[in-house]
This record gives C-alpha cells, sequence and structure tokens, in this order.
C-alpha cells in the first residue's frame, strides 16, 4: 500500500469515526470549504456547498446521535489531486428492534490539499438486495 493510498484511508476512517460519534465539530474538519462539495444522503436531494453539508449533519447528529458505523470492502482510486473511495458503510441497528447491520454503499471523493486530504463529495445508497444482515453474522467479523 503506497502512503497516497493509506493517506486517503486513514481520512475516510476519520469520517466514519466523526460520522459514528456524532461530532459535528470533527465533520466540519474534514469537508473541504467549497461551494464544489457535494453530499447525498440516503433517500434525499443532493446538498451543494461546505455550510449546506454541515448543516445537514447538525441536523443528523441532533436527531440521530451517535451510532456504530465502519467502512468495509474499501477500494482506493487515486488521480493527481484527488481520490476516490468506495466503500460498504456497515450501520449497527442490532441494539433496535430490527437486530440487523444496515449495509449502504458509499462513493466518498477526496482532494489533497495543503492541510491534507479533504472530502469533497460523499454519496451513500441502498444496496438492493443486501440492504441488511443479521448482526451476529457481521459483527463476527468486525
Amino acid at each position: 500500500m503506497t502512503e497516497r493510498v493509506e493517506a486517503v484511508l486513514i481520512a475516510n476512517a476519520r469520517f466514519y469515526r466523526a460520522l459514528s460519534l456524532a461530532d459535528t465539530s470533527a465533520m466540519r474538519g474534514l469537508w473541504l470549504q467549497s461551494p464544489e462539495a457535494t453530499c447525498l444522503h440516503p433517500g434525499r436531494q443532493e446538498i451543494k456547498g461546505h455550510a449546506y453539508i454541515q448543516q445537514s449533519w447538525a441536523v443528523i447528529f441532533a436527531n440521530q446521535g451517535p451510532i456504530r458505523i465502519w467502512p468495509s470492502h474499501e477500494e482506493v482510486t487515486l488521480g493527481s489531486d484527488w481520490a476516490w473511495v468506495t466503500c460498504i458503510e456497515n450501520i449497527d441497528a442490532s441494539a433496535t428492534t430490527a437486530n440487523k447491520i444496515v449495509c449502504v454503499r458509499a462513493r466518498n471523493a477526496f482532494r489533497q490539499t495543503a492541510a491534507g486530504w479533504k472530502m469533497l463529495h460523499h454519496l451513500a445508497e441502498a444496496m438492493p438486495g443486501h440492504e441488511t444482515q443479521l448482526a451476529n453474522q457481521r459483527l463476527a467479523y468486525n
């Protein structure tokens, strides 16, 4: 694994840590402060611009609070100053009546800056036929 790939995966892991902890401050620092930034939460319209994206996370975190979520099956594609990470988001809903791990497909884009890799785009979408797995089947691997 190259240093650049490792740095991108660290940036991706920081995103999921901020998401898991419902940490608005950490989430704000992860994103590129640009009107080009875009975010598509599952079932929602595209959000454009750093300020609007941060508002959306603040609302989500206020309503959801911390939740265990982690990436798996990460694949990195590198460009000169950009990177794509495709992965599966595993959302632990085992403490709910669903008793499931909800799996969604994610695509995260990063841009390399003087301050490190910053998120430029996040998309999470359902995976038809793979939405959930029994919690005891998935948690054993993580």
